[in-house]
């Protein structure tokens, strides 16, 4: 005989010898008596977390469950479910016990349990029917997508299937698989499910192309700045080693010469120190003025030539272009020389640039150099 029970009673058990069935409520899962007994019908919504997810997954394949356990997954963009569990349990009364998973991690814990073809995630929602079985086809327990724009829909198929197909249930009888739920799933519902990942499947690809397009545009964004990083680091480093010694004397001479030894002492190699000394030389009454009117070359590169020139470095590099300096700009015109037989010579500051510097100096007879002035290229104005 099969006896009736009235939504929201729970029925005393037909005797005092059967064992006594916990009611489940919100909280730590009990578990599960080995006797086949009913379980009472569940109104409150309960949450599966990590540690009760073994229970929960026992829980669907107890062949004593008499009625549908409807399993909540969670969205894997909001980590939350896509449908209100506590409405749907309170609209389903005592139809059936819904369960929802806490977290991903409560998720993962179910899927590592259940069979691959009922594992139920990304915001679905699975009707587990009684009499479970891990071999059951996966139709047997249908599964509802929930469409994040109309999640009342869902809601209103899984009130249908529960409340179309619900049996009475008996704390002394087995009861026979409901038969709406064992059957696979309807065409309307195959239709529906299929429009409903297609739209999924269009709005993940339209994610990807905007994911892909994001990617290119912080790739080449990443480019543009490595190149300027480069940039930056090189011209610091270009800085850096275009720095003018520090000034320490007062007395424009000595700075010059100090100078001067600096950067011979910077730019030339120790081994090399030996074999390229600083000759000796003087400072013209019109160098260091030369020096100060010359805009079209910085210090840096005027002290560097100095530098060529009185260690006669200069003759070896055909960037110097190093020649005597002629009476006249006429071809085979006699080189310049002074009073006291001094020779003039002339090179480049600073070659490849519009109107390029010149240095001129004097080399006397015993070799020791006088530096006369610096000038543009039309300028051969020495004394």
């Amino acid at each position: 005989m099969i006896t009736k029970i009235a939504p929201g009673r729970i029925p005393a058990p037909p005797a005092p010898t059967r064992p006594t069935v916990t009611t489940f409520r919100t909280g730590p899962v009990p578990s599960l008596p080995k006797a086949r007994i009913p379980l009472p019908p569940a109104v409150s919504v309960q949450c599966i977390d990590t540690a009760s997810a073994p229970v929960w997954v026992e829980r669907i394949f107890d062949d004593s469950r008499l009625i549908p356990l409807v399993l909540v997954s969670l969205s894997p963009h909001s980590g939350r479910p896509l449908i209100d569990p506590a409405h749907l349990a309170e609209t389903l009364a005592d139809q059936a016990a819904v369960v929802f998973l806490a977290d991903p991690a409560a998720s993962r814990a179910m899927s590592e349990r259940m069979p691959d073809h009922l594992d139920t995630y990304s915001g679905a929602v699975r009707i587990f029917v009684p009499n479970a079985c891990r071999n059951d086809p996966h139709y047997r327990h249908p599964t509802l997508l929930v469409d994040p724009a109309q999640p009342q829909d869902a809601m209103e198929k899984i009130v249908r299937r529960i409340h179309g197909t619900a049996p009475a249930y008996s704390t002394t009888t087995k009861l026979p698989r409901p038969l709406g739920l064992a059957a696979g799933p309807t065409r309307v519902d195959a239709d529906v499910e299929k429009n409903h990942l297609a739209a999924e499947n269009s709005r993940l690809q339209q994610s990807l192309r905007r994911d892909n397009q994001t990617i290119t545009q912080l790739r080449r964004e990443q480019r543009r700045l490595t190149k300027q990083l480069r940039d930056l680091q090189k011209a610091a480093d270009t800085n850096s080693n275009r720095a003018l010694p520090p000034l320490c004397h007062a007395d424009l001479d000595e700075q010059f010469r100090y100078e001067v030894t600096q950067i011979w002492l910077w730019t030339t190699s120790e081994s090399e120190r030996a074999a390229q000394p600083l000759a000796d030389y003087e400072l013209g009454p019109d160098w260091l003025a030369s020096i100060d009117a010359m805009d079209q070359a910085d210090r840096r590169d005027i002290i560097e030539a100095t530098v060529d020139v009185v260690t006669r470095r200069a003759a070896h590099k055909p960037s110097r272009d190093v020649h005597s300096l002629r009476t006249h700009t006429a071809g085979g015109a006699p080189r310049r020389r002074r009073a006291d037989n001094a020779t003039a010579m002339r090179c480049s500051i600073k070659k490849n640039t519009p109107a390029a510097a010149r240095l001129m100096w004097w080399v006397r007879p015993d070799q020791s150099l006088e530096l006369g002035r610096v000038a543009l290229h039309d300028d051969y104005r020495l004394r």
